[in-house]
Formats: structure tokens, sequence, C-alpha cells
């Protein structure tokens, strides 16, 4: 029955390969080898083998991983025949690889020490003359030298040919006598093969005499068009100048006066302080011209932000040592080709480089390792300069173990092959020159090659019984892994800190039997990469090492060494905090504990990490690590301290904090050695405690990680815990957990002496900080800045460049932000996005906010229960489940929208905001677009009775087939969710007119108008003179005072129309910010000059974009992104580098 129900789904699968409805990757893994499906798909061209003049390898034997591979390209969309991915598909006996071929084993594929058995030789018909047992390359290092190569002297002359190509563009820019002109020549560049040096090209223009040409550039700027330099002429021009020329008209007329607020407030930020300059100079490879670069720095909350930079050109080097007055200080001309010059004549320093033809005593090296993170095997060749500048570098990288070896001529001398797993699969080592390499003890036994023993100390290694006991008690604590799912607005909102101590690296080392400083080093890096590689899988961050890393101070050197290059080599940004432990301090009997802390602050220092001892560090919204000192805590007042903290997105207290107050495992128990004494011990305690009980005063209203190596009850006189605070810590090896929401410790991943597989834990904290957190309740006036960077602490990036009057109401922890005009009239804002209100009482809305706020909050409440249901089932068969608005994602194309009206749910595929397919219910959406996710939605049928996503719409009962649908109103329904969802962000949004707001409006079509410029009585009995009034009662300004207070009025009747707006493309559709916050976190805010809130999504504008995760910065248009097509490609392939590593896993 089972067999039969296989060749069922087998059927289905190649008929819907078949009929082009599905592609390679939505066919279940057990079935993508099955010699049927790989069949059809290579008939209709999915699946093919990798061929091509670059194709170095597509087939073979790698003898590190002991497995066949077949290198091939499939089709990621079957709608997109240019859409190819490469893929590696891996066997492990020859059988199936002979198989899978279909016997083409000879051509493109290499063997290498692979010993074909007689069995194979003579099923298959080998023939072994054709067996390629070398490689499959050609060219070896001896092929890349100082001396340029062919191919790169071939380019330099094209750049030179490009030069005079250039100059021409410049020379027609020249000619150029009006604006007109200019903009013919400007639109024909843009289209020419130069349209990437246009900056140069204007700049260029510029210099040529820039009072001439200082009218037609400033009408350039003014356009809004490609290429912005509305900055570096402000650096060129004088700024006041600039500003009054400049007169932004790209965009609708409330988009050029945002610009011309934005220009001031860039002159403004240049002109308020001397901006720091950094000039360097150097040969630019594009242009072949000689460049001085400026970059213009200015300080912002003590932080030196880049506001800009400014290049000038020279045609040749002549002109270049002319300027620069003959100071080639900082200058780069490595990439230059010049004639034998006498650079003694000319100031250098150590940051200057010379052409390499003129560089002399250069220094030659070669690097050779194995990328155990990328699996491949590396080479760096380096040419230095006497003051070690990099003039020339080459990087060559291999997969496989045949080529590496071919290349290097197979002269292995001094490789890191350390972290190669597998590298003793190799028979024969005969023809390998391995002096020096860096090898397991164990692989260079089997290869009979000489290495220094180490000699261990195991007075380091000293376990205390108390604490072995509780290690014994609690392992399965230890082992027990903590997962927390969030969805992405919760996950926007927490950021992960991961968290380990009591590492005890010479136990590690000792239970390792290492016999060579090799073993060492594989041990240390053995335990690196398993704590990285949660960190990577889970989310960068914030990595605490809780103290007790190692007895021996030489192995704490080595482990923060290795550590930072392991940080270093995988271009995360985490940010590692260490304590001492007891263990810290066996070696140094003889020196003061200050001198201690000071010996290993230097060398964590030194490699740009952080170490906590009774100090305070916090981390910025620049993500920047700043440090509050013991002195300063003490000594600064509780306003400065909350000044500092303001912005701080993760706040840290700690230290080593002793056991003052532990009567029976302390100091008299050696477990400081001779280091520290029991009175020393006890007075580090109450220092510490002392210290603590301020942080709590101070901060008590923010989630700060107390972090030490011993418990509380350990340096504290009352173990009592402070609500809201985070406490880690180890030290005792008894694993221990506790979060109930508003106390929590975390003392459950303390490795101790006997574990061998240390893993990171973490916890989540609140990734946002509140700018008006120190407020009373009440209505303050703020600045465009301080909302901007109220949102910025919610983690929302916007801009706001309005000129009118902000007020921030806050009551209860709940804010509302109203905008006034200059004309008085009140508007709520929702980020950048603006929503007239009826009622013209800023205290009206103060006063009702509660009552708002319930109002909106019930029905949301019960509406969001339902999603979350929703979203829940969602993510049981594998789906995103990512709730935002009205809509739930199943993944990036097919979603579910539950309607706000009747609560009723929609199924629907979408390719944009328009093209939109209704299923009629969700399953047959499933079945239809997601084959992979309706199998598990089948299995949980089958595991339940019922599921959510099972709901028919009674609506849709009519719908037998899905039918296209393009208007775009279930995202205004949407979008106004999504403004009431804001309340779980303490932000109140929207606002509904609550019953009984019509006594607080005024008269329709009837205006009072007080006696102008002529004294009145009040009803005090002084007099007062009306200076203004707009006819309403809130708008009356009559010296300081109010209308009510006026016993005279004399009215006039004025019967106005009514005046219907029109609606803007951004009001119907929605503006792109609205529509896809997941995407407008990747937004550049610095090199855009569009505001993300004042477009629409099928906006086809090029922007440009930087990746939140990674930091990759790429361009692409508006609506090509919101489309999917396209997306950060270094995160792309470090998701393909990690499903490979998770199969390799599964598979293992």
């Amino acid at each position: 029955m089972e067999i039969a129900v296989i060749d069922k789904d087998l059927k289905s699968y190649i008929k819907q390969l078949r009929k082009k409805e599905i592609g390679f990757f939505d066919v279940p893994e057990e079935y993508r080898l099955h010699l049927d499906i790989v069949k059809i798909e290579r008939k209709l061209g999915i699946r093919k083998i990798l061929i091509g003049e670059f194709i170095l390898d597509n087939k073979g034997y790698d003898i590190i991983r002991n497995v066949f591979f077949v290198k091939e390209e499939v089709l990621r969309d079957i709608n997109d025949e240019l859409s190819y991915r490469n893929i590696e598909t891996v066997f492990n006996d020859f059988a199936s690889y002979y198989e899978f071929l279909n016997g083409d084993i000879y051509k493109d594929a290499c063997y290498y020490q692979y010993i074909f058995l007689q069995e194979e030789i003579e099923r298959y018909n080998i023939d072994l003359k054709k067996i390629n047992y070398l490689s499959l390359l050609d060219e070896t290092i001896k092929d890349y030298t100082i001396e340029s190569t062919q191919e790169e002297l071939e380019e330099y002359q094209e750049r030179e040919r490009g030069k005079i190509y250039l100059k021409k563009w410049i020379a027609k820019f020249k000619a150029c006598n009006t604006y007109e002109e200019f903009q013919k020549v400007l639109s024909k560049c843009r289209s020419s093969l130069f349209s990437d040096n246009l900056k140069f090209i204007l700049l260029m223009y510029i210099y040529s005499d820039k009072n001439k040409v200082f009218d037609i550039i400033m009408k350039h700027v003014n356009s809004g068009y490609y290429p912005n330099i509305e900055h570096e002429v402000c650096f060129i021009y004088n700024p006041d100048k600039v500003i009054k020329e400049y007169n932004y008209s790209l965009g609708a007329s409330s988009t050029n006066t945002k610009y011309k607020r934005k220009m001031n407030k860039f002159i403004d930020q240049l002109k308020s302080g001397e901006p720091q300059l950094q000039t360097y100079s150097y040969f630019d490879k594009s242009t072949h011209y000689y460049c001085v670069q400026t970059n213009y720095y200015v300080e912002e909350r003590e932080n030196k932000i880049c506001i800009g930079d400014l290049n000038y050109y020279f045609e040749t080097f002549e002109e270049l040592v002319q300027y620069l007055d003959n100071d080639l200080s900082n200058c780069d001309l490595s990439g230059a080709v010049l004639p034998k010059i006498d650079f003694s004549q000319y100031v250098t320093n150590e940051k200057t480089k010379l052409p390499i033809q003129n560089a002399q005593n250069l220094k030659y090296s070669v690097v050779k390792y194995y990328d155990q993170k990328r699996e491949c095997f590396g080479v760096v060749q380096k040419w230095e300069d006497s003051n070690g500048n990099v003039l020339k570098e080459e990087n060559h990288s291999f997969k496989y173990f045949f080529n590496y070896v071919h290349f290097l001529e197979n002269d292995l001398s001094g490789a890191d092959l350390l972290c190669c797993d597998g590298i003793e699969n190799l028979n024969d080592v005969s023809e390998l020159n391995l002096s020096n390499v860096e090898l397991k003890s164990s692989t260079m036994d089997k290869f009979g090659l000489q290495y220094e023993k180490c000699d261990l100390r195991n007075e380091s290694v000293e376990s205390f019984l108390p604490t072995l006991k509780f290690e014994e008690e609690t392992t399965l604590v230890l082992d027990t892994k903590r997962e927390f799912y969030l969805d992405y607005e919760e996950a926007l909102k927490n950021q992960k800190v991961f968290y380990i101590s009591d590492l005890h690296l010479m136990h590690r080392i000792i239970n390792a039997k290492c016999k060579s400083k090799s073993d060492v080093q594989y041990t240390l890096q053995h335990i690196i990469n398993n704590l990285l590689e949660d960190i990577y899988n889970l989310g960068s961050g914030v990595l605490l090492i809780g103290g007790d890393t190692s007895s021996e101070y030489e192995m704490f050197e080595l482990f923060v060494s290795l550590l930072r290059k392991s940080i270093d080599k995988s271009y995360y940004n985490i940010k590692v905090i260490f304590l001492l432990g007891n263990h810290e301090l066996w070696n140094f009997s003889n020196e003061k504990l200050e001198e201690i802390v000071q010996r290993y602050n230097s060398i964590i220092t030194a490699n740009r990490m952080f170490l906590l001892q009774n100090d305070l560090i916090y981390k910025d919204d620049n993500n920047l690590i700043n440090r509050i000192t013991t002195q300063e805590l003490i000594t600064l007042s509780k306003e400065e301290i909350r000044l500092k903290v303001r912005c701080a997105r993760v706040i840290i207290f700690g230290g080593l904090a002793f056991s003052g107050y532990n009567e029976s495992f302390n100091a008299n128990n050696g477990i400081y050695r001779n280091a520290i004494s029991r009175e020393q011990e006890v007075a580090e305690s109450k220092k510490f405690e002392a210290i603590y009980e301020i942080v709590c005063d101070v901060l008590g209203d923010r989630n700060v990680i107390v972090l030490t190596h011993t418990p509380k009850a350990d340096w504290c006189n009352n173990d009592e815990k402070q609500k809201g605070f985070v406490y880690v810590s180890g030290h005792t090896h008894r694993n221990y957990f506790y979060d109930d929401g508003d106390y929590k410790i975390y003392a459950d991943n303390q490795v101790g002496y006997k574990n061998e597989n240390p893993h990171v834990k973490y916890f989540y904290l609140e990734n946002e900080y509140d700018w008006f957190s120190d407020y009373e309740d009440g209505i303050y006036q703020i600045t465009g800045d301080e909302y901007v960077n109220f949102y910025r602490g919610k983690n929302i990036q916007m801009q706001f460049n309005r000129d009118g009057i902000i007020y921030m109401l806050k009551k209860s922890g709940y804010y509302c932000f109203i905008y006034e005009t200059k004309a008085k009239k009140l508007s709520i804002l929702n980020g950048g996005a603006l929503k007239n209100l009826t009622i013209k009482d800023i205290n009206y809305y103060y006063d009702s906010m509660e009552e708002e706020i319930a109002y909106v909050k019930t029905p949301l409440d019960k509406y969001t229960e339902i999603q979350k249901k929703i979203a829940g089932e969602v993510k049981k068969i594998g789906g995103s489940g990512y709730i935002h608005g009205a809509i739930i994602d199943i993944d990036f194309y097919n979603h579910i929208y539950v309607n706000p009206s009747d609560l009723t749910i929609r199924g629907y595929y979408a390719l944009d905001i328009f093209y939109k397919e209704i299923y009629p219910s969700v399953q047959e959406l499933l079945e239809q677009k997601c084959p992979k996710l309706f199998d598990n939605y089948k299995k949980l049928l089958t595991a339940q009775e019922s599921t959510a996503l099972a709901i028919r719409n009674e609506k849709n009962e009519i719908m037998s087939t899905p039918e296209l649908y393009l208007e775009t109103d279930i995202y205004k329904a949407s979008r106004e969710i999504k403004k009431m969802q804001k309340l779980s962000s303490n932000i109140l949004g929207v606002w509904y007119e609550l019953e009984g707001y019509e006594k607080y409006l005024p008269v329709k079509g009837q205006r009072s108008y007080s006696i102008l410029n002529q004294r009145e009585l009040m009803h005090c009995s002084m007099e007062c003179t009306v200076i203004e009034d707009d006819g309403y009662e809130d708008g009356t300004i009559i010296e300081h005072t109010a209308r009510e207070k006026v016993k005279r009025k004399t009215p006039s009747i004025i019967i106005e129309k009514e005046v219907v707006q029109k609606k803007s493309a951004i009001e119907l559709k929605g503006s792109f910010a609205e529509l896809y916050p997941d995407l407008l976190v990747d937004w550049s805010y610095e090199k855009n000059i569009i505001d993300p809130t004042q477009i629409i999504a099928g906006c086809n504008e090029k922007v440009f974009w930087k990746c939140n995760k990674c930091g990759n910065e790429w361009d692409a248009r508006v609506d090509k992104r919101c489309a999917g097509r396209s997306i950060c490609s270094n995160c792309h392939n470090r998701v393909i580098e990690r499903d490979a590593r998770m199969r390799k896993k599964e598979n293992v």
C-alpha cells in the first residue's frame, strides 16, 4: 500500500513538471534524485550538468569528503528561464554516481587518489586510461607574479583609451553656455557607456570655471536628476550662496518644500561647527585620473559622522604633486603606471604606496589555508613594500583538493590545514611537500611527520567537589535548549543576547588528549566554531562570556585571538563582553587585583572586545559600545547617567562580583588560589554591591543585564531581584533558569568540567528605547528631530521635514503625536503620514486618549487573536506566518487576507499589489501554489481534527476556480489595521471620533470675528487689544489671552462652501513605507533623497538599498524590489551556504 502511494506521488510530480506547474525546488527532497524525476527535468531543461569555458570542475571524486560529486544548474523559477542556480549533488558510492550520470564519467571529471575496486572496473567496464587522476585546472601559482598579466595590461590600456572619451565628454559640457545645452549633453551622456562616470565629469566641468557654471549647475541640482551633487556644491561654493539659489523642483510642491528644508538642515549642520577634514589621494583605476578625496566629518552625539566627501581630479601626476605641494603622504599610486621617477624628492610617509614598478625591497608572501566555514581551500599571494603596504594581492579559492594541490604544484609547505577534517583520507602524500604544515597530531602520525609536543600542567585543571556535584545534578538543564519563535514584528522589537560561562578550556584541552600545540588550537577552534555557528544561525548580536574561561593566561589569550579572527572572517558584527572568573586569577598571586584586571583588559581590548569589571557598558543605536566607568557611576548625577544611556539598546552592568556573602564556598576554600584573601573578597563584593544599588536607583525602569560570575546571593546581602532586570551568572555549575516575564535569571549555561560540546544559549531583550521615558504625562511641544528619534528608538527609520508644530501627548504609557500647521489645522501623525483631525482643541485629544485607546484596542485584540491563530497554523506547515496589517504571509507570493469587517479569510497569490489571484479556499491555494506546504497541511489535518486554515468562506462558495482581482481595496483596509496595530508599541496613530464629539466642533458655515486692533474689556475687568482672530476658539490671539475671556464680540456671518480635497495617489494606494515595512528596513536613508513615505510601491525610480542584516549595498528600482526581483545577493548566497550546511548535517 505504501509503495502504491509513493508511485502515485511520483507520477503526480512528473505530471506537474511536464506541465511546468512546479520547479526543481518544489519537488520534495526524497524524490529529487529519483531517476525518473532526473530524466524528465533534464529533458525539460530544468536540470543540466554545468559546462562551459569557465567551468573548472563539474564531476568527480572528492578525497577530503570521500564522496563523488556532480555540479549542476537548476531552474529556480519555472516561469523565468534565466533564473538558474548552481547546486552540487553528492553520492556516497560509485554505483549511485555512475547510474546518475548514465555512465558519462570521463569527460571533465577528476578522480584524484580514488582507487577503483576490481569489481567496479569489471561491472562498469571502466577504461582506466581515460581516468583523470590529476586535476581539472591548467594554471598554477607561477602564472601569477608582481608583473601585470596580459589581461591586466589590456584592461589598463582600455582604461587609457576610455580616458580620451572622458576628456571629450568634459569638453562637450564645457562648451555649454546655457542650461538647455547642458541638458542635451547630459541626456546623451546618460545613454552612453560613460554614464557611471557622470559625477566625475560634472565635477571636472565645475572645476573648469566654477563661477561661470554656477547658475547652470544649480539648475541641475534643483532638477533633482542624476547625478545628485547637491552636497558637493555646498563644499565647493559658499553654502549661503547655494541655499539662496536652491529650489528643488522634481516633485510636488510639498515634496519640493521638504527637500529645501533638508538642504537647509545640511547647511546648518555644515556651518554649526568647524567640520573635521580627512584627506587622502590615489590613482583612480576607473577614470585613470589622480584623485584627492576630502571627507567631511561632524560630531553628533559623541560620534564622528561623515556628512559627505569631495573629490578633486588631475589628469597627470605632475598636476597632482603640484596641487599637493610635493607631499605624497597617504597617497596610493599602486595602480598607476609611471616612468622611472625619483620619489625621494617628494614627502612620503608609511602609508604612501608607490607604483609597483617604482617600489623597492618588495616582500612576497603566500598564505595557504583551509576555510572551514566556506568549506574550501584558499591561497593568498601578497606583494608588500618595506612599510608593509600591500601593493598587489591575488586571492584564489578552490572547492576541491585536487585543484588546490595542482595550483600549488604539490607544495603545501606552511599550509594551515588544521581544521580540514578529511585530510587524513589521503592515501599517498609522498609527492606532497608538507614541511611546516599545520595538522592534527593524529594526522601527522599517520603521515609520519614530526611535530613539537606540548607539556600541559595538570594543576591547571583542578576541580572543586561542590561545583562538580552541582554540575552532575543539573546536566539535563545544561543540555536543554530553549527555542523562541517570534514573528517579524516581535523580532524587530527584541534582540538576541547570547551567553555562556565556565568554559574551563584547560579541562577541554586535557579531555581532548591534546599532544601538540596544533591539537590545542584545533580544540579551541572547534569550541569557537560551535559558539559562532549558533549565533550565525540564530542571528548576530551580543555574546556574554561570564568568566572561568581558562585558568591559564596563555590559553585565554589564544582563545581570544582565535575568536577575533573567526568573527572577522564571518563579517558578522558580534559584540563580545568578557568577565573574569575566579580561575582567571590563579596564576597571579603576586599581583594586585587592579593589575590582573588590566593585564586581561589589554588583550581583550586589543582584539576589539570588552571586559566588564565593576562598570557599565551599553550599545547605542549606532551599534557602538560605550562605557560608564566605576568612577562615573559613583560621581555622576542620576540625570547625567540617564542622559548617557538615553539611546541605549542594551545596558550591561557587571563584574566578577566575588563571594563576599557566601560563608561556605569562598576564598578560604582556595577558589582564587593565593590571589585573593577572604578580607579582599568581602571588600570587593561590598564595593560591587554599592555600585549595583546605584544602578538600581538610576536605571530601575530599564531592562539592565546584570552580568556577574558569581550569583547574586554571593555578592549581595539581599538576594531579591530587581523587576525588569536580567541576571546572568555562572561559577556554581548549578545550572538554573527562571523567567516569569518580570524576574529573569539565566544561569543555565555553565559548561563546567565535563561537557565536551559547548554551545551558546540566548534570551530575548527588548531592542527598543523610549526617547521620552523621563517625561511625565502631559502635552509637550517637540521638535522634528525628537519625533524622528522617538521612532528610531522603536526601530522605525523615517524622515520628518515639515515646518509646523508637533505635539507629543503622553498618557499612561501611551503616546499620540499631533501636527499643527501654520493655519492651526491639526492632524494625527502615523510615522511620516498625516490624517486630518476634526476638533481643533489639543486638550480634547489628551483628555480622550484613554477612551480612544480602549475603543481601538477592544476589537483589535479580538481580530489579532484570530490572526495569530491562523499565523500559527501557517508556521506549523512551514510557512512564514508573518502578520502585517490585515495580511498574513504564507511565502513571498502567497498570502491570507483576514477581512476586518466580517473576519472571513481569503487565500490569494500576488505578483504585486495589483495582480492577484483569489482562490476559493486557503487549501486550494496551497495545493496549486505551495505543494510542499500542502503536503504538510494534509499531515496536519491527519494529526488534528481541524485547523484554522480549513475554513471555507461562505462568500467564496460559488467560486470554483481562482479569479483575477486587480483592485487594491484590501491594502487600504490593511493599512488601517497596520496603523491600529501600532498600539502594541504604545503608539496611538489613528483617531476615530468618539460618541458626543460633535459638541467640541465649531458651528459649521459660521465664523465669528472680533473687532481687530481695538481694545476689548475682559471678564476680569482688564482691557486688551485684539491683534488677530481667525474665527475659531483655539485660533484667537489677544495678547496671550483667550477669546472666552473677552466680554464683547461683534460677530459677522460668512457662509463658506465646503472644499473637497482631491486625494493623492499615496492616499488612494498607500505609500511604499506603509505597504512594505519588511522592505523598508533595507532603505538607505543616507544615500536616498526620496522619502519612502512619499512614493507608491509601483514607483519605477531606482534607489539605494542597504541590507539590515549584513550591510551589503546595491541599487534597484522600487517596483522591482516590491515584486521580489531584487534581493541582497550577499544574504542570498549565505542562505544557500546555510541550506547546504543544514542538508549536510541531515545527511550525517
